[in-house]
């Protein structure tokens, strides 16, 4: 039933009906003008015509809005609206929901803040992952530049990761570059955008590898970067937790990636590798879980717990990196031991091997302490991430999985982490 009240519109006194906040469907053009009810009066919201986005749905929801106006007597064209759109009206099942998160995630690259200075200028669009879902943050490309503004990139305004397009890498990487070059940043701000313009630059050769294991031409390309990246690690080895990628919402690969090389780095020049010889730690560590690129998608992205079945073809994944990794001559061995003993433990009771403690060497306990630490306090979509607190506790238990002397190290290189 329509409520009745006096609002002035072109002169005319209008019937106000309400209709649930989610009958509007991002991506369709809005039959009518919508209204928000302020006290006793109605404001035109969004206008007949407009294409409804992610924006105006969050605009909507941080006001508490779940309910808006539209004239009485345009309800036709809204029932007409609701029935062509019944299916995306219709809430997702769960599953339904998952798998297109899951499909959204693949067409899209984690930028993280670190990068997104306020007040710097970009042309390409960024978005946010929140609830499994994406949706738009700030609208941009090369004939409309935006400004980035704090609300944008505020950890307690905006609670999701921030990602682009991968069709807007490019344009990603060119605005790194540009920062390099910026004469307008603070001196803090310069040492800042120089290390993670290394991180970033890791992070996308990994996406690209992740996304063609076989081509031959990112692996050299990776290796030059090595070097600038451990004398990065070995200049900041007292701040080694601020170079990590934290407190994210969803699981990327690449990302995991990066930050076992951060830590894995760390660990090793804190246990006396020299920082030339630490570069192939540092690449092992890096291509660490090259072979769950080999793994079917619905293995990894599966919904809920795996089969035993399914555990062993995701336990193969270091089977096939090895096979990858020695494919490529390109690789030293030390970088290959890192990689495929990173699930071996101390006591036996790793994959895919069971090897010894005397078999296992220095390079792959490193990578197992480091990449057990950002498993367990990197949030996926089923499961919630432990603290640090909690996860250098349970690593301190496992001292017979893990290497008690490199924990020790560990903890200290990790203290005061988030």
């Amino acid at each position: 039933m329509s409520e009745y009240v006096k609002v002035k519109r072109r002169t005319f006194v209008i019937d106000h009906t309400p209709i649930r906040v989610d009958y509007l469907v991002v991506g369709t053009e809005l039959p009518c003008d919508i209204y928000i009810r302020d006290k006793s009066t109605y404001q035109l919201s969004l206008a007949k015509g407009h294409k409804y986005n992610h924006i105006d749905k969050r605009t909507l929801q941080v006001k508490g809005i779940s309910e808006v106006y539209v004239d009485y007597e345009v309800m036709d064209e809204v029932n007409k609206y609701k029935k062509k759109h019944q299916d995306l009206i219709a809430p997702l099942t769960p599953e339904k929901k998952f798998e297109k998160y899951t499909a959204d995630k693949e067409k899209v690259y984690y930028a993280g803040r670190k990068l997104l200075i306020v007040g710097e200028k970009i042309n390409f669009s960024l978005q946010v992952i929140r609830n499994l879902e994406l949706q738009d943050l700030l609208k941009a490309d090369e004939a409309n530049p935006a400004e980035i503004k704090e609300e944008h990139v505020d950890n307690a305004h905006i609670i999701g990761d921030i990602v682009i397009n991968k069709t807007d890498i490019k344009y990603y990487h060119q605005f790194i570059n540009r920062l390099i070059k910026s004469e307008s940043l603070s001196e803090v701000e310069k040492v800042m955008v120089k290390n993670w313009a290394i991180i970033e630059n890791l992070k996308l050769m990994m996406d690209f590898l992740l996304n063609d294991p076989a081509n031959r031409e990112i692996i050299p390309r990776i290796k030059v970067v090595m070097g600038s990246f451990v004398n990065m690690i070995s200049e900041n080895l007292d701040n080694v937790p601020e170079l990590l990628s934290k407190g994210l919402h969803n699981y990327f690969l690449n990302v995991h990636s990066v930050n076992v090389a951060v830590m894995a780095t760390g660990l090793g020049l804190k246990s006396g590798i020299k920082p030339k010889e630490a570069q192939n730690l540092a690449l092992g560590a890096l291509l660490h879980d090259i072979g769950l690129s080999m793994v079917p998608s619905s293995i990894i992205n599966k919904m809920g717990n795996l089969t035993d079945n399914e555990f062993q073809v995701y336990k193969n994944h270091v089977v096939e990196g090895e096979k990858l990794l020695k494919a490529d001559k390109n690789i030293p061995d030390e970088a290959v031991i890192a990689a495929v003993q990173h699930h071996e433990k101390l006591s036996k009771r790793g994959y895919p091997f069971r090897l010894p403690a005397e078999k296992i060497k220095l390079y792959g306990r490193i990578t197992a302490i480091c990449d057990c630490y950002d498993a367990v306090t990197t949030r996926k979509p089923f499961k919630e991430p432990i603290s640090s607190f909690e996860a250098m506790a349970l690593l301190t238990k496992e001292a017979d999985n893990y290497d008690p002397a490199l924990i020790r190290s560990f903890i200290g290189m990790m203290r005061g982490a988030g």
